[in-house]
């Protein structure tokens, strides 16, 4: 995945639920490290399959997305891929957001739930139900989701 090899641009990158979808997350990586101005971030918000919800709710996890999400990523296996493209994780924070859950009861209940959930009075009211759960769930850090900062480092060949 190559970019135009003539850009000369110097830019901090985001990736928001970009990651977890491409065939080739390492030349991803890679050309974005080629492109990141130097001491350059990288930010990366991706699903943790190493979350708590993801253990209770298995296969009806929200955020398995199968067939959509073609990699799933735990803390350790970010670092290492971001290591290997030559950056160094700065930081990994985990996401509070109990929507998940609900979507997953969802998904779980087979649908049945979706009536019932598209109320949106009831929707909210799970909704601040869940977030002390999912607040202690990222404070753990194993929320549903991680946003990873890292820096440009080296490059970006191992």
């Amino acid at each position: 995945m190559k970019l135009n090899s003539k850009i000369t641009i110097s830019i901090d990158i985001t990736m928001i639920s970009l990651l977890e979808h491409v065939h080739k997350p390492s030349e991803l990586l890679r050309e974005a490290h080629r492109i990141l101005k130097d001491d350059g971030s990288l930010f990366i918000h991706i699903p943790n399959i190493n979350s708590v919800e993801a253990k209770i709710f298995k296969q009806y996890w929200q955020l398995l997305h199968a067939p959509w999400h073609l990699y799933h990523y735990t803390p350790n296996t970010i670092q290492l891929l971001l290591d290997k493209c030559g950056f160094k994780v700065i930081s990994i924070n985990y996401d509070p957001w109990p929507g998940t859950i609900i979507n997953s009861l969802n998904y779980l209940f087979r649908k049945k739930a979706e009536r019932f959930l598209s109320n949106r009075y009831i929707y909210l009211l799970m909704w601040i139900t869940l977030l002390p759960f999912s607040s202690i769930e990222a404070l753990l850090k194993s929320g549903n989701a991680m946003l990873i900062h890292a820096k440009k480092q080296g490059n970006g060949l191992e």
